[in-house]
């Protein structure tokens, strides 16, 4: 995950920037922090981020402007946009802000908001941090059709291919949503939505493969797919 603060106000942006890592961090998801002062060095080949805390009132260009010019680039992205004055929040509206900060920051605010930006992500969109070609790939969590270890890593399984990841299960487990992917062996996670047969000791996903039940799993996870099935 890519995420760009911008505010003029250095202590506040680099306080922004520390509580985010560390709530990040908590919870095992990649992320990469962008951190700038001046919304003169904002770029229009700026890279694509995933969110954004944008401070509105900046010269010489504004939050507002910065976020239609991220939205351009990613239409998905989560936007926090940070005002101590209100007469911007009707232009802040029409972008569909996620939520509004003020100065001075309230904690506790920040992380309830980050914690349902990244609810929201992981219904849609997951960044794996691919350590053998060190490079960033985002795979929508709905195309993942399986978690597997692999040595010290973990194989993700998507529907157009297989990705390395430096994620353990444990860590995939805490921010995949719970309601479709389910731990149903020691080495796999799979996602209930892409299982196209179901045996009580076996699963057969989309593509073919076969993933085994573990036997102490076996009654837990039925009921769990079938409350998934609606039966």
């Amino acid at each position: 995950m890519r995420i760009l603060v911008l505010d003029d106000e250095k202590a506040y942006a680099a306080l922004v920037s520390d509580r985010v890592h560390a709530a990040l961090q908590a919870v095992n998801m990649p992320h990469t922090i962008d951190t700038m002062t001046d919304s003169a060095a904002f770029r229009t080949d700026a890279p694509v981020y995933d969110m954004a805390f944008l401070d509105i009132e900046m010269q010489p260009l504004d939050g507002i402007e910065v976020a239609r010019r991220l939205q351009s680039a990613n239409p998905r992205i989560i936007l926090f946009m940070i005002t101590s004055f209100n007469r911007y929040l009707d232009d802040a509206m029409d972008l569909h802000v996620f939520r509004y900060l003020q100065k001075p920051l309230n904690e506790a605010r920040l992380l309830a908001g980050l914690e349902k930006a990244l609810e929201q992500i992981r219904q849609t969109t997951f960044d794996v941090y691919l350590t053998d070609r060190e490079e960033t790939v985002r795979i929508p969590t709905d195309e993942i059709l399986y978690i597997e270890i692999d040595g010290r890593k973990t194989k993700v399984v998507t529907a157009s291919g297989v990705h390395t990841a430096s994620m353990s299960l444990r860590a995939w487990q805490s921010v995949l949503p719970k309601q479709y992917f389910y731990l149903v062996h020691g080495s796999f996670i799979v996602n209930v939505r892409c299982i196209t047969r179901y045996r009580r000791e076996e699963l057969t996903m989309q593509n073919g493969d076969a993933i085994p039940v573990a036997y102490r799993k076996q009654v837990a996870f039925r009921k769990f797919f079938l409350t998934f099935c609606g039966k």
